[in-house]
Parts: structure tokens; C-alpha cells; sequence
């Protein structure tokens, strides 16, 4: 570990004598501020009884978060660690990696890329993927460009999230996952193909709102992130508006592959959970890769919806039609 957290420098910090404490408020007391002070990565182990199998048969979310360690922050940032390990050994058989971070510093591609770097060093092999660190550009002190435009589209959103997010009422979320085996996520893609060709202008207007999300995603660049982040501290937001709003959010982490992250020769991974937090509003949904024993195709879906939301649709007849193993089922 402490040899890879040498290629990561957002996790390991770096001495400074001007500041201490990771997350920190800038000169006006007003905004959150990331500074490195080589706190490293808080580890902790953990242990259970039974074997990493009976543990799978039995598991929901609540049992998974126990393989997790958080802390929320304290009254002084200095002593709270912004990245935690937790190590849980079964005593039959069978370990588990939890991994936890803040989000601003990592999405769940840059969690699976660190623990891929840390099984890459454990087995004594060369990094195979190392981290790219783009900073973000220097701050404006005032805009020299007299005939610079605000890029609105990111401002608007926000505004829109603050809104709606406090509008949010406080309902109770859990997490079900979904295997889907290789022949039936081709059967689905096959009926979709179906649907396509008899219903295209359905299908077009689809397809022409995806050209118009990757036309409006071209538009972003280095001078539309400052103005989001100059209109942030300018207004004084305070509380944060959700990352993506409170609508039900679909992510596709299919080609990150967290199986390929072994610790040892021969024993690869035999499950990977994501949660991003917080749960609030619709839901989530992560599609995820399977094991690579499941066929090249297959997936695994985690859906995070209001309890009784996720009930239903563990009895939803169309999800049934495709003959999904319910690999976490609702608390029980």
C-alpha cells in the first residue's frame, strides 16, 4: 500500500507548512478546499465468522456497508481521513476490500483504478494502470476578456439542483443487484434491436437526444468548469446540490472492470459492489461487469430505490422474463 500511494498524490498529500488538515476553508471561510497533508489512507481490519460464500447467500446492503469504514468529518478536519480501507477476514474462508472516499476526490472509475494499482504492487508486477492527474486550471481574478460569455448551461443546472434538492423528502433507499447471464442480455439486446426497426421514429427521437447530450458535453471546456466554479463561490452556496440531481440517475461502469484486480494468482474476485452517495430523490442505477465466468455479456445491474419502489420491481414481470440471479435481495 505504501508503495503505490506514492503514484497517488490526491490520496497521500504532501507536507506544506503553509496549511494543515485535508479539506480545509479558504482565506474567506466560505468554501471547502482540498490540501494535501500526507494523512495517507486511514486501514482497518476487521473479522467475521463463516466463510466469504455463506456470507454472499445471505447478503443485503446493510450487511455490505459493514464491510466499509466512513467516518463523517469532524469539527477539525486535520484528523479526519478522506480515503478509509477496511480489510475483513473470514474465519472460515474468504476475504473482503472495502474501499471509501469522499467523492470529490474520486468517482467510482478512479476508486477501481486504485485498487487495481494496489493488487498490481501486492503481486510484485509493474502498475499497469497508473493515474492521470489533470489539475484543474488556475483561477481568474476577474475576467481580462471584455468579450468572454458565461457558459450558463452547467450555472442553470445547478441552480435547478439547489432548488429541487431541497425539495427532497427524506425517504428510507435500499439496494438490490441483479446478475443478468450472457444469452439473456443478448435476448434483450435482440428485442430492442426489434423494437427499433418497428418503431424507428420512437427510436430516432432517442437517438437524437444522445447527438444532442454529446453536443451540449463538447461545449464544456476549461472556461465553462471556471465559470461554474467562480459562480459558486460567488453566490456563497453553502449546501451543496446533489451530483446529478434528483432524478433517477443510470451509469454504465461496464468497461472499468473491477474483477481484474487480484491480490493473489488464482483467486480473482467473486463480487463487486458500488454505492454512490447520497441516495436520495429517485434512485440509481449502476450497470456493472459480471465475473468473467458469467460470458462475455453478462452483467450485473445495483438499483438503489425507496424501499417499497425496490420490492416491486423484484416482482416485475418483465424483469422476471429475463431470469436474473438476485444476487442482494431487500432487507429483511
Amino acid at each position: 500500500m505504501s508503495e503505490m500511494l506514492t503514484c497517488f498524490p490526491i490520496v497521500t498529500g504532501i507536507m506544506d507548512e503553509n496549511f494543515v488538515g485535508r479539506l480545509v476553508k479558504d482565506e474567506k471561510g466560505k468554501n471547502w478546499m482540498i490540501k494535501c497533508n500526507d494523512a495517507g489512507v486511514r486501514m482497518v481490519e476487521a473479522k467475521l465468522k463463516g466463510s466469504l460464500d455463506d456470507w454472499l447467500d445471505k447478503v443485503d446492503s446493510d450487511k455490505e456497508f459493514n464491510l466499509i469504514y466512513w467516518e463523517d468529518m469532524f469539527h477539525n478536519p486535520y484528523f479526519w481521513s478522506t480515503f478509509n480501507v477496511q480489510i475483513t477476514e473470514f474465519e472460515e474462508d474468504g476475504i473482503a476490500i472495502g474501499l471509501s472516499c469522499f467523492h470529490l476526490l474520486a468517482d467510482p472509475s478512479c476508486a477501481t483504478m486504485f485498487i487495481k494499482a494496489w493488487a498490481d504492487i501486492t503481486l510484485g508486477r509493474k502498475m499497469m494502470t497508473p493515474p492521470l492527474c489533470h489539475p484543474l486550471p488556475s483561477q481568474r481574478h476577474g475576467n481580462s476578456n471584455s468579450g468572454h460569455r458565461s457558459y450558463t448551461d452547467l450555472i442553470n443546472y445547478y441552480k435547478s439542483t439547489i432548488a429541487t434538492t431541497n425539495l427532497v423528502p427524506a425517504i428510507r433507499h435500499t439496494t438490490i443487484s441483479f446478475q443478468f447471464a450472457d444469452p439473456m442480455v443478448r435476448a434483450c439486446m435482440t428485442k430492442e434491436y426489434g423494437m427499433r426497426r418497428n418503431n424507428p421514429c420512437k427510436f430516432g427521437k432517442l437517438s437524437g437526444a444522445v447527438r444532442a447530450i454529446e453536443k451540449e458535453m463538447e461545449k464544456i471546456d476549461n472556461e465553462g468548469i471556471m465559470d461554474l466554479i467562480e459562480w459558486l463561490e460567488n453566490n456563497e452556496c453553502r449546501s451543496s446540490p446533489l451530483m446529478n440531481g434528483c432524478d433517477l440517475i443510470c451509469s454504465n461502469l461496464g468497461g472499468i472492470d473491477p474483477y481484474l484486480a487480484t491480490f493473489e494468482e488464482g483467486y480473482d474476485p467473486l463480487c463487486v459492489s458500488y454505492y454512490v452517495e447520497p441516495f436520495a430523490g429517485v434512485g440509481h442505477v449502476l450497470v456493472l461487469p459480471s465475473p468473467s465466468s458469467g460470458g462475455a455479456m453478462s452483467r450485473v445491474v445495483m438499483v438503489t430505490l425507496p424501499e417499497m419502489e425496490a420490492v416491486k420491481l423484484c416482482e416485475d414481470d418483465l424483469i422476471l422474463n429475463f431470469s436474473p440471479t438476485i444476487l442482494m435481495e431487500t432487507r429483511k
